[in-house]
């Protein structure tokens, strides 16, 4: 199941939660280059090159000003435990920001906190929201005939052996979940 996050100009979303704003976005895409020291120069070598998952931070602001433009709302309490239900889920979502669509992101980080003192700001948090990429694989169990396992021994007498198996290598097929910031 998908689940959609998004994280545009206007009354930024995250599964349900509706805040007040997007205040800033940060896209943390790197790589490791894998070093290996060589006998003999003086510098290592580089042989492969890991990508890193790719890391999005979201700064988000809730007030409390319900419908009536009164700032008696729970919106900020309310939402910080809604978060905090989809962090401990584990859900998988999909996040659409304002620059870049990504897939099977999880939520890694919330804090929030109170953002000033002023008459409007009383129980309002700012939020600071971290996502990372995830990459899922599901696997395939098959029955494989003892003859084939070289069961020399006889040991399952000609019974199939349940053994997880592949004839090529990253055989599990990839699925991914969705969800919009």
């Amino acid at each position: 199941m998908s689940s959609l996050s998004v994280f545009r100009s206007n009354r930024p979303e995250v599964v349900g939660v509706l805040f007040d704003v997007k205040i800033s976005e940060e896209h943390d895409l790197n790589a490791t280059p894998t070093l290996f020291p060589i006998e003999g120069t003086a510098e290592d070598i580089v042989e492969h090159i890991i990508l890193n998952p790719r890391i999005v931070t979201v700064e988000t602001y809730m007030s409390n000003i319900d419908d009536d433009n009164k700032a008696i709302g729970e919106n900020a309490k309310k939402a910080i435990i809604d978060l905090d239900a989809l962090r401990v889920s584990r859900g998988v979502l999909d996040l659409l920001t304002d620059h870049v669509a990504y897939e099977n992101m999880v939520i890694t980080s919330i804090v929030a906190g109170t953002p000033g003192s002023g008459p409007t700001d009383k129980y309002s948090m700012a939020y600071s929201l971290t996502f990372q990429q995830i990459i899922l694989l599901a696997t395939n169990t098959v029955l494989v005939p003892a003859v084939q396992l070289n069961d020399t021994e006889g040991t399952s007498k000609g019974q199939p052996v349940n053994k997880s198996a592949s004839s090529e290598i990253d055989a599990g097929i990839k699925s991914a979940t969705e969800f919009t910031i």
